[in-house]
């Protein structure tokens, strides 16, 4: 390699490391959001597929449709294991959590739940 490349490969591994990071922090931040003011709504899938991103990689993705207490609809995409695919159809009520005054933040009730009694698991565990 080219001295010159080490750094550029190194300074966007970084960068790379960086980014994740926030995502997941931003990610946690809104499933503590969904679990103290989300609020409860039955969504509807609206497409399972295996989206080809590669020769050898696909890309799990079901989407879902909800209406917020205003009527409005959203829609979100979810990206799932082999094994949660499987469980999911098209026309399938699933529950959703979404908050209020964004619900653009919005994500599974299963998901919330669990991070909702990790909460609680954590607070028990400091008293």
């Amino acid at each position: 390699m080219s001295e010159w490349l080490i750094p550029i490969v190194a300074l966007a591994l970084v960068a790379g490391i960086v980014l994740a990071i926030r995502r997941v922090a931003k990610r946690s931040q809104s499933l503590k959001l969904l679990s103290e003011r989300g609020h409860s709504v039955v969504g509807t899938v609206t497409h399972v597929r295996a989206e080809r991103r590669s020769r050898v990689y696909k890309e799990l993705v079901v989407r879902y449709s909800f209406k917020s207490g205003g009527g409005t609809e959203y829609a979100h995409k979810l990206k799932v294991t082999p094994k949660e695919f499987k469980s999911y159809s098209v026309g399938q009520d699933i529950d959703i959590v979404y908050l209020p005054d964004d619900p653009n933040v919005n994500a599974l009730k299963t998901l919330v739940d669990q991070i909702t009694s990790a909460m609680k698991r954590k607070r028990e565990s400091f008293q």
